[in-house]
């Protein structure tokens, strides 16, 4: 599934790192932001920096996530997917 399929379910996602973290997030301007993902909610997702807290991304303008460790990843109808986070829009 692409980074963009996901986001048109209407996922409500709940993230639970089980391994520190340096995760990555490419933005379409071609930035590449540093941190730890902690949430992805509906629309945003929220990347937690020593530089700036946690930001929030539109969902839509995200072109690559890179994201260390296996994440616990819960959909709004209750299911839950343990795994990485790796991919491309």
């Amino acid at each position: 599934m692409t980074l963009r399929t996901w986001s048109a379910t209407s996922l409500l996602v709940l993230l639970s790192a089980t391994a520190a973290t340096a995760d990555s997030v490419v933005v379409s301007n071609g930035d590449e932001l540093h941190g730890t993902v902690v949430k992805i909610e509906k629309d945003k997702l929220y990347l937690k920096t020593g530089y700036a807290g946690t930001i929030s991304i539109d969902w839509k303008e995200i072109e690559s996530i890179e994201a260390d460790g296996r994440y616990e990843v819960e959909v709004e109808a209750g299911k839950r997917f343990i795994g990485e986070i790796r991919g491309e829009a």
